[in-house]
């Protein structure tokens, strides 16, 4: 049966569910995007989208050797280390998409 609707799962809390219509989904698919780009990312080790810029075009993560995963390094907003600069993070490309805002 076709709703429109999809239901989610919280990954945080596998006991909630979220019943939302097909126009507020998002579909990952590893699109196209350059250095410098403004995109939504996951942080590393979260389940949230953060305000990032790509640093490094899409590649292959030498940790991931044998894996065909592509990479971005990313340097997200209000992220820094304690010597106050912003660190790239390796994000995997099905977890990237272009800011429209």
């Amino acid at each position: 049966i076709q709703t429109g609707m999809y239901t989610l799962i919280d990954v945080d809390e596998p006991s909630k569910y979220y019943t939302v219509p097909e126009q507020l989904t998002m579909v990952l698919e590893g699109e196209r995007i350059g250095k410098g780009e403004e995109v939504y990312a996951v942080y590393p080790d979260t389940t949230s989208f953060y305000p990032g810029i790509i640093t490094s075009v899409p590649r292959r993560n030498a940790a991931q050797m044998g894996s065909l995963a592509m990479y971005c390094a990313i340097q997200f907003v209000d992220d820094f280390d304690e010597t106050g600069a912003t660190p790239d993070r390796l994000v995997p490309m099905n977890y990237i998409f272009r800011r429209l805002d």
